[in-house]
């Protein structure tokens, strides 16, 4: 009996390591698949990440390029409306209609805030969560 035992005991512990040999590759198998799997779950939100800032950076670079070529244009217009203005001004010995004044006033005061605005609004928008990362 020992030896049906020993022989067995034998069977059963080569059968036992087998079984721990074969399942042990499957789950080393699981591991690095999952690790790959991570791994590139990984990289893919690093790119989505860079992406993002890259896109963000495109877009700051843009907007500064535009705001200021908008601010250079809104002074050399004012520039010349006042040019204009004080020519104006000067072949008619100052005597301005009051309407004249006003409406200079006003369209140079509403074109200078309205391009303060534009500007402000696209550099900072109401809704920038879009553009965090």
């Amino acid at each position: 009996m020992s030896e049906s035992a020993g022989s067995s005991g034998a069977a059963t512990s080569a059968e036992a390591k087998a079984f721990v040999t074969g399942p042990s590759r499957a789950v080393e198998d699981v591991v690095a698949e999952h690790d790959l799997l991570d791994l590139e779950e990984h990289r893919s939100e690093v790119a989505l990440k860079q992406l993002a800032l890259d896109n963000q950076q495109m877009r700051i670079e843009l907007v500064g390029r535009w705001g200021k070529w908008v601010l250079i244009g809104t002074g050399v217009q004012v520039l010349i409306a006042d040019s204009a203005f004080f020519v104006y001004g000067c072949r008619n010995d100052w005597r301005i209609p009051v309407a004249a004044i006003d409406g200079w006033l006003s369209a140079t005061v509403v074109q200078v805030i309205a391009v303060a605005l534009v500007i402000a609004k696209s550099l900072f928008p109401e809704n920038d969560r879009k553009w965090r990362v």
